[in-house]
């Protein structure tokens, strides 16, 4: 596990805020600390959530500015931004992942890549990392387009861990 980006975990505390959550967990990881009541509001997430573009809500939050690269992508990007130390925001369709009974929507961030699985902090839970097989990561993540969220901080800001 020596590969596992050490991640702060958080929680949502309700349905719908998972974008919320996750942005938290990241920007802690890079030293910002916030509230998910505040990444509620910035990134306009309703009762029922907020689609995954909103996460490029984000650049200029804080005192500090963000790069946040929301796109399509693969298993091998995601290898390269976590062999460089970036979590990574993925969307998934929860109806794929073995810890799930309901298929729905949602984000979760990616903090390691092996050859045994994809290990993911999931905010529905309250105990991260979860361990994922490859294949049922990879179909959640297909139904989402392969859709991820990047956020790290402008350049010269500084660095998690």
């Amino acid at each position: 596990m020596s590969d596992i980006i050490p991640l702060p975990h958080y929680p949502q505390s309700a349905e719908g805020l998972c974008l919320a959550a996750c942005a938290r967990m990241v920007l802690a990881y890079w030293g910002t600390t916030t509230s998910e009541e505040e990444l509620t509001e910035l990134l306009g997430i309703k009762n029922w959530g907020a689609p995954a573009s909103a996460i490029q809500r984000l650049p200029r939050f804080s005192q500090r500015e963000w790069d946040v690269d929301y796109g399509c992508g693969t298993l091998e990007d995601l290898r390269q931004w976590l062999q460089n130390r970036m979590p990574v925001i993925v969307f998934v369709r929860t109806g794929f992942l073995e810890h799930w009974t309901t298929d729905v929507g949602h984000a979760v961030v990616v903090v390691g890549v092996t050859d045994e699985g994809v290990y993911i902090h999931d905010p529905a839970m309250t105990e991260a990392p979860t361990a994922l097989s490859i294949t049922g990561f990879e179909a959640a993540w297909i139904e989402m387009d392969y859709s991820y969220a990047l956020i790290i901080p402008t350049a010269g800001e500084g660095q998690g861990d």
